[in-house]
């Protein structure tokens, strides 16, 4: 899970008291809880920006019990930044699933509001990379909406690579892509 803590990640979209950090946190804790595999085959690590606000750090790494992963999603208070290291952070995430063969379904959630993308990635080194390692790129559009612009952005990384999006206004909104995730690590990959 890949979350991309820009400076609108503290917004409120909307009237139900959350911001978007509340409601990334709300839709991890929902996949910890009940699409994350109860046995602990699952392992799941968070990537956010580091301290300095120039590269990729590990919220929590290879987490394989719920309450742990969860946790690690409620806890995380983003400083209000301007734009996030999402090059280094998406690379840090490929290098990392790469990096495992443990032959079990693998993939990459970017929570984004997909809005800067174009001027954060290197769409073509970072699709080939994911390629290269059968990894594929998902991503939850944050925000009230989300715009033909930044479904767009979000296209370039997800459908090159077997991916999909999603918009998530709210935390729920992102079960479909847990629910896929739980499918795939029930089997081989």
């Amino acid at each position: 899970l890949v979350i991309d803590a820009n400076a609108d990640f503290l917004l409120f979209d909307d009237g139900s008291g959350l911001n978007r950090r509340d409601k990334v946190a709300a839709s991890i804790t929902r996949y910890a809880e009940q699409f994350m595999d109860p046995a602990g085959l699952d392992r799941v690590s968070i990537i956010v920006p580091d301290d300095t606000g120039a590269g990729a750090a590990f919220l929590a790494q290879d987490v394989n019990r719920p309450g742990e992963l969860a946790d690690a999603a409620n806890a995380y208070n983003p400083p209000v930044t301007g734009a996030t290291p999402l090059q280094a952070m998406m690379v840090a995430a490929v290098d990392h699933l790469a990096a495992s063969e443990d032959g079990r379904f693998q993939a990459i959630l970017l929570y984004t509001d997909g809005a800067r993308l174009d001027r954060q990635l290197d769409f073509q080194a970072l699709v080939e990379s994911a390629q290269a390692a059968s990894i594929p790129l998902y991503a939850a559009v944050l925000g009230a909406e989300a715009s033909a612009e930044e479904l767009a952005n979000v296209g370039r990384l997800h459908e090159p690579t077997n991916g999909l999006a999603v918009h998530m206004p709210q935390p729920e909104a992102a079960d479909p892509l847990y629910s896929l995730f739980q499918d795939q690590g029930r089997q081989a990959q």
